[in-house]
């Protein structure tokens, strides 16, 4: 009686290793488990490369996401959807999102 129990058990203990070893080789997790720390050398090189390039007048690092003009006119969509909100959508609510 105990012999199926202890296959099931065993079963059971099995598939959740081989999910426990699928998802530890498709998930990233680096939030959990950090990388190399940045030394405090490296803060401090960093810092006064920056107040030198700020100095210089160098132009700063642009940013990674802007959100993009509406391909289209706003009152493109006049019968469905009106002027008003359709700037309302694209320039301030998906603005909050890029």
């Amino acid at each position: 009686m105990a012999g199926p129990t202890v296959h099931r058990r065993a079963r059971g203990a099995l598939a959740l290793l081989a999910a426990v070893v699928v998802a530890s080789r498709c998930l990233d997790l680096g939030f959990i488990v950090p990388g190399k720390a940045s030394s405090r050398r490296d803060l401090v090189t960093g810092s006064i490369a920056g107040a030198l390039m700020a100095a210089v007048g160098a132009p700063q690092q642009a940013n990674a996401y802007e959100l993009p003009p509406l391909p289209y006119a706003y009152d493109a969509l006049e019968p469905s959807i009106d002027k008003a909100t359709m700037e309302f959508h694209h320039d301030k609510h998906h603005l909050t999102y890029v």
